[in-house]
């Protein structure tokens, strides 16, 4: 069996996931008091300038989602398979699917830590 590391990767063996929100309503509920989440509120706290209704498109728009958006264009392109609004379940599926998987997500250090992911802190 050939190691891993001397193993050849195409892009269509690769995953793509994004435990940082896409959209606007998952990155607003992401805000909210009640949420376990840290991304967003992180965010928000990093442009305290910004007007509530600007966040989004003024600032995480151009910031965050027009970036990842290109970045999946391409990966697409490549034939990676893209985990938008990746869960625990999509994480552990994609895991074990994918010679090699980018993560893109926010980790907190706060009490135990963990890593955002859609669905929740994990």
């Amino acid at each position: 069996m050939t190691p891993v590391f001397e193993r050849k990767v195409k892009p269509a063996d690769c995953g793509l996931a994004f435990g940082l929100p896409l959209d606007r309503d998952e990155f607003e509920s992401g805000l909210l008091e009640t949420s376990s989440k840290d991304w967003a509120k992180f965010f928000s706290a990093s442009h305290p300038e910004a007007l509530p209704n600007a966040l989004w498109t003024e600032f995480y728009v151009p910031e965050i989602v027009e970036p990842a958006m290109a970045i999946i264009g391409i990966a697409e392109r490549l034939n990676v398979t893209i985990y938008r609004a990746c869960t625990l379940a999509d994480l552990s599926y994609a895991a074990d699917r994918h010679a090699v998987l980018t993560l893109v997500s926010h980790w907190v250090e706060d009490g135990a830590g963990g890593i955002e992911l859609s669905d929740d802190l994990h």
